[in-house]
This record gives C-alpha cells, structure tokens and sequence, in this order.
C-alpha cells in the first residue's frame, strides 16, 4: 500500500536557509521542527514501499524534493528514521531551476503508478527530467522539453504525465513507457 505524505511546505527552504544554502543541507531534522509557518513552499512529497529501507529493524522511507537552484537544479533525498528526516543525497537533474516561482506552486515532483519512476520540473531550462527509483536511489533515465515555457508543477495519471508549463499558461502530456 503506497503512503501519500502531503506538506503544505518543502523541506527545499530549510535547505536554503541553512549556512551553506542547498548544497549544504541541514543533516538532521525532527518531527517537531516539520511545522507548517517554517515552510512559505508548498510541494507534494511521496513516500512508498519501493523506496523504503529497513535497517536493523527500523523503518526508513525516502521522502524526495526539489532544490530548484537557478544555476542547477537537484533532486535532494532525506532519509526518515524513527521520526527524524536525515539528508541523505542529492541527484542532479542536469537542468535549470527557477527561484523566481519558489513558494507559488507545488507539485514539482511526481512519482509514477508503480513507483519505478520519479519526474522533476526544471522550469529555468522549460524541461522534465525523469529518473527510475531503485533502493535509496535514482537513476537518470532523461530529459524533455516540457513543450511550454517555465513548467512548475506535474501529476500522472495511469501511464500519463502532465504538466503545467506556467510562462506559457499551458499544459502537455506525455506517455511514461516502461523504458
């Protein structure tokens, strides 16, 4: 049974708010720290049993988001054990983000039906990258051109990708294949 965490904030501006900005993350944070008016970002964070860990008895999932840096954009994974996130990784998607739209939109990241794949926006670069979800991993899988400019937020339905690309106030779709 797949989880469905959804914040009306981003773990991304405890990132940027930290001393080292986002490629310097806080390592550790707690339950009591998640709390709604430290977060102006509102995204959508999904947790599922594919990429969940259990390490010595105890239950770890993955919770994903999105760096959206201007000069690159980054995937950052936090590990969640005994009710503390903890920095994990991050994973470049090889594209732009645009900070302009940071605390606008949500929805920057989606994962597939079947949890093999994660999507991101780099709305500074008008693109979609796709990675395949392995064990506390992502693979670059690509990147498209999301068919408008400055795409912001993203949902699938079935084997379907949608996103709204908000510089052009337009919305395309696209088939996830199995590839």
């Amino acid at each position: 049974m797949r989880l469905l965490l959804v914040l009306t904030s981003t773990i991304a501006l405890l990132c940027a708010c930290s001393a080292g900005g986002p490629s310097n993350p806080p390592s550790t944070f707690s339950n009591e720290t998640l709390s709604p008016a430290l977060f102006p970002h509102q995204n959508l964070i999904r947790l599922s049993p594919r990429n969940s860990r259990s390490d010595g008895g105890v239950h770890s999932v993955t919770v994903y988001t999105l760096s959206n840096g201007a000069s690159r954009n980054k995937v950052v994974s936090f590990v969640s054990r005994g009710g503390r996130l903890k920095y994990d990784q991050s994973f470049d998607t090889g594209g732009l983000g645009d900070p302009s739209v940071a605390g606008t939109v949500q929805g920057a990241i989606a994962i597939s039906p079947d949890d093999r794949f994660l999507f991101a926006v780099d709305a500074g670069s008008n693109e979609i990258t796709s990675f395949r979800i392995g064990d506390g991993e992502l693979q670059f899988v690509g990147r498209v051109a999301s068919r408008g400019m400055q795409p912001v937020s993203l949902t699938v339905h079935r084997n379907l990708l949608f996103v709204l690309n908000a510089g052009s106030s337009s919305i395309a779709g696209f088939h996830i294949t199995r590839n």
